[in-house]
């Protein structure tokens, strides 16, 4: 709708998208925990899972097993909980674009994110903050976007 809006309006519009490469893979715990304390969500809980997750795991293909190891980043495949903690990861996105940009369309759904904004400073605002904040997320527990 915003586009055809723009075209009618004659209205600059921006929409951005990004999603994360292997995010269920590469979430390292030591940020997964930083990130849900700073979100302050109950421990009792979350404490839990994260102690799961960082369990020493053995991959078995067939009747090969390999040895146990430690995991140093990943969330465990077919968890239930794994696809609320990558949302963990990008509500902090959402909330500082929405923080930066209070007028723009920001959403994520698990590790797609986008963003609309009308008017041309408010455009160029999102995409700095936007973008800036993903860099910054990325880098942290080193996800490609």
């Amino acid at each position: 709708m915003a586009l055809e809006e723009a075209t009618l309006t004659g209205e600059a519009v921006g929409l951005l998208a990004y999603g994360f490469e292997k995010a269920y893979d590469r979430i390292t715990m030591p940020f997964l925990r930083r990130l849900v304390r700073q979100l302050g969500l109950a421990e009792s809980v979350t404490t839990l899972y994260l102690h799961m997750y960082q369990a020493p795991r053995a991959i078995k293909l067939f009747d090969a097993v390999g040895s146990w190891r430690l995991p140093s980043s990943g969330l465990v495949p077919g968890c239930p909980a794994a696809t609320f903690f990558v949302s963990v990861v990008t509500h902090a996105w959402v909330t500082a674009c929405r923080q930066a940009c209070p007028r723009a369309t920001v959403r994520a759904w698990v590790d797609d994110c986008t963003a609309t904004a009308k008017g041309h400073n408010e455009v160029i605002k999102l995409a700095e903050e936007a973008h800036g904040s993903l860099t910054s997320m990325a880098r942290q527990y080193q996800v490609k976007v």
